[in-house]
């Protein structure tokens, strides 16, 4: 089976699209907390109309389990501290997606805070992407670079979780300025974690990333 089809540029390797609206500006998919999580979120994934296409607007709409009572009710509004896949699979930050990661955690070792809001790690990686020139861009990458060794550290003591946001805020953001980052953190992290599928997903999706939004032919 080809890992890489119908895989959209946004899709990191938790993320199944089995359902796509006509204007293609709509996706339905199972998200995945883990390759061997077997009661995904579904979730809705649309285009970003206002912005660049860089970061999609992504929804929690309920578990599979309960996909045929609840995933087409517009007035369902899950509560995202409840839905949990499994004990198993406990979320242990939202990530800029939303949706959020799982990491085993075993006497609060398994995750570590990025000790950055979201929105001050965005404008890190929006002036890496619009930096002008080459020299702005390798100032901007500057406060990245140091995320990097931290999570080295968060490594060593077995704070996977660290990494795992990181690099997958980095394939999210979707900059191809930050995809050799990503290359370095993401496949690491899951590996680490035990998650080889999702680590070679990651590999080729990022050495091989295709955006659906310019290419007519992606979903035929």
């Amino acid at each position: 089976m080809n890992a890489l089809y119908h895989r959209c540029y946004h899709d990191t390797p938790e993320i199944q699209t089995f359902a796509i609206s006509k204007d293609s500006n709509t996706r339905l998919a199972f998200y995945h907390l883990a390759p061997n999580d077997e009661h995904p979120y579904v979730i809705r994934i649309t285009k970003n109309q206002s912005e660049s296409s860089i970061l999609p607007k992504f929804e929690v709409l309920t578990t599979a389990a309960n996909i045929s009572e609840k995933i087409f009710c517009p007035k369902f509004k899950p509560d995202f501290k409840k839905i949990t896949s499994t004990e198993e699979f406990e979320i242990v930050c939202p990530t800029f997606t939303g949706l959020g990661i799982s990491v085993p955690m075993k006497d609060d070792v398994g995750y570590r805070d990025l000790n950055m809001t979201n929105k001050k790690f965005m404008g890190i990686l929006k002036k890496i992407d619009k930096a002008s020139d080459d020299k702005v861009r390798k100032e901007a990458f500057a406060p990245l670079l140091q995320m990097i060794t931290y999570i080295q550290y968060a490594n060593d003591e077995c704070d996977f979780g660290q990494g795992y946001e990181f690099g997958l805020d980095l394939m999210v953001y979707g900059s191809k300025y930050l995809t050799k980052q990503a290359l370095k953190v993401l496949p690491m992290a899951y590996r680490l974690l035990g998650r080889t599928l999702f680590q070679e997903i990651a590999e080729a999706h990022l050495k091989d990333r295709k955006n659906e939004a310019v290419l007519s032919e992606f979903f035929k």
